[in-house]
């Protein structure tokens, strides 16, 4: 799902205009950005948690000319789904799999 898509969705779901969904998403992409680089979590309850990751820095091989690259740290963030969120994702596998199932008899 793309972002046009969830905006979409939100507005008919919500009754509120396109236009003010799309403010909240943006308003919220660029608060929960700005707290993971002052290196703060962002929990957001029965859905997950948005956490800063520093990846160290490594060394890597240019597999064209076998050269050896140092590639710096860098920060990327870890989401974590909460237990609802995960039970909730183990749910639709089952039923998935049932309806696989059922396809196959």
């Amino acid at each position: 799902m793309r972002q046009q898509d969830l905006i979409k969705l939100i507005a008919s779901d919500s009754g509120v205009s396109q236009k003010n969904v799309r403010k909240v998403i943006n308003s919220f992409k660029s608060t929960v950005e700005y707290s993971i680089t002052c290196g703060d979590t962002v929990y957001l309850r029965d859905f997950g948690t948005f956490r800063p990751r520093i990846v160290p820095q490594c060394r890597k091989h240019n597999p064209r000319t076998l050269e050896i690259v140092t590639i710096p740290e860098k920060l990327s963030i870890k989401f974590l789904p909460s237990r609802f969120m995960r039970k909730r994702l183990e749910l639709v596998r089952i039923e998935d799999e049932k309806k696989a199932q059922e396809k196959i008899r």
